[in-house]
């Protein structure tokens, strides 16, 4: 029971850092990216594939964060260079990553449960670690003139250009962040399970919705530091409730029943608050 708490936190510290990416692009910038479940495989890939070539862990952790970057900058150029629909360009620069995952891995999957890790003490403090200094950042970073910048143009995009300030240069910083985060997240979960397989990442954006939307139905105030922080305490409830669904045999679920699962929570977390507002 103590093992499978551990392992709920673990997975819910390494998707929390999905649900901040979620919260980037859908709640501030109010941009449709699906991209997030392509650089979640990519951040994967790279990471076993520098492991597999010497590379220390940690370096190996760190730089997927600009390949995931990059493909978050393909997408916001799309959006904006020849001005296709953002959900449309998120989907053809998704499916581009599939190719191009492969192509990185060579085979469907690639294992590194013979090398060596980031996890060199307790996971559940290095995942803590990383995913509270990611966390701190975009704290910082919110706080700080860019940060009150990107939210004015999620806002309104019309009105902070009578300000003289340029939409298109922080939707391609915010969703290259994004995506960087989403790659960091795949290469810390590559690491932690000793394996990238090219299918773990369908459903990735839908499994940030719930953990984001589990985190804001305990905001009673809502304000920038609360959200980015219960985005990953939504992630690791979020986790829990899984694994406590699987384990109720009365239920007789199963683990090819995680999506199903996952997109029930997300119809809850929308339904029930408009359920309670009508009352």
């Amino acid at each position: 029971m103590i093992g499978q708490i551990i392992h709920s936190t673990n997975l819910g510290l390494i998707y929390g850092l999905i649900a901040l990416s979620v919260y980037l692009t859908f709640r501030i910038l109010k941009f449709a990216d699906l991209t997030l479940d392509g650089s979640f495989v990519l951040g994967g890939a790279l990471c076993c594939l520098l492991i597999k070539a010497g590379m220390h862990p940690a370096l190996a952790f760190s730089l997927p964060f600009f390949g995931g970057a990059i493909a978050g900058l393909c997408t916001a150029l799309l959006h904006i260079q020849w001005k296709i629909n953002e959900m449309l360009a998120s989907i053809l620069v998704m499916t581009m990553l599939y190719s191009v995952n492969l192509r990185i891995m060579g085979t469907p999957n690639i294992s590194i449960f013979e090398a060596p890790n980031v996890y060199c003490a307790n996971p559940i403090f290095i995942n803590f670690a990383i995913v509270g200094a990611i966390l701190l950042g975009l704290l910082v970073l919110f706080k700080s003139y860019l940060g009150l910048t990107i939210r004015a143009v999620g806002l309104n995009q019309k009105a902070a250009a009578s300000y003289s300030i340029l939409p298109a240069k922080y939707i391609l910083f915010t969703v290259a962040l994004s995506n960087g985060i989403a790659a960091l997240a795949g290469s810390l979960l590559s690491q932690y399970q000793g394996f990238t397989d090219i299918s773990m990442g369908f459903g990735t954006v839908i499994t940030g919705l719930a953990c984001l939307m589990m985190g804001e139905a305990f905001i009673c105030r809502y304000t920038i530091s609360k959200a980015l922080t219960f985005c990953v305490l939504g992630s690791i409830i979020y986790r829990m409730l899984i694994q406590s669904a699987l384990n109720l045999d009365g239920l007789g679920l199963q683990a090819s029943d995680l999506k199903f699962i996952t997109a029930l929570f997300v119809i809850a977390a929308i339904v029930l608050p408009k359920m309670r507002r009508k009352k």
